[in-house]
């Protein structure tokens, strides 16, 4: 009788414990996230940006003159490994620049993309942020990420990776 509660006790602890560690990570940035519904946009372009205006105006005045072009690709292995480890390899490529790299981990627990062993092989500082959104439902959430990013070409296997980013595995 005595062992089931002594094991509830030593969980609740480990619990209060880490509810303890996770209000003493600093977020770095927090970045909100609306979303659209391209099939509910109207066909002329004039209504299009006027609608687009209307949904983001709440968060940020958008100039849509400014024309920033990038192909952007992610990556994963043929079994998923990297979203099975809330994981994504997204690779930006500019006109005229070399790729750029982001290998991001997100989770809804902080405390999870907090603790994660991954870091850059060289001393890099590494922020972690807020990706806070609000769903179709209407109900905001937060999905915490740190993010790695890095300049070079892209990999064709993740192990390409470990030149810059280590505990990968």
């Amino acid at each position: 009788m005595k062992v089931p509660v002594l094991s509830c006790v030593i969980v609740l602890v480990g619990l209060f414990a880490h509810e303890a560690n996770a209000q003493t990570i600093t977020l770095n940035s927090r970045e909100y996230k609306v979303g659209l519904d391209v099939d509910r946009l109207p066909h002329e372009m004039t209504a299009a940006i006027e609608a687009i205006r209307n949904r983001l105006g709440v968060v940020k005045i958008i100039e849509l003159q400014r024309k920033k072009q990038a192909q952007v690709q992610f990556f994963d292995t043929e079994s998923c490994a990297l979203r099975d480890s809330a994981m994504l390899l997204r690779a930006r490529t500019r006109p005229g620049k070399e790729p750029r790299l982001t290998l991001k981990i997100r989770n809804p627990d902080l405390l999870a993309v907090d603790t994660m062993p991954v870091a850059f092989a060289s001393p890099k500082s590494v922020g972690i942020e807020d990706d806070y959104g609000v769903g179709k439902s209407g109900k905001p959430a937060s999905n915490f990420s740190r993010s790695f990013s890095f300049d070079g070409a892209i990999p064709k296997h993740l192990a390409d990776l470990g030149s810059h980013i280590v505990n990968l595995e």
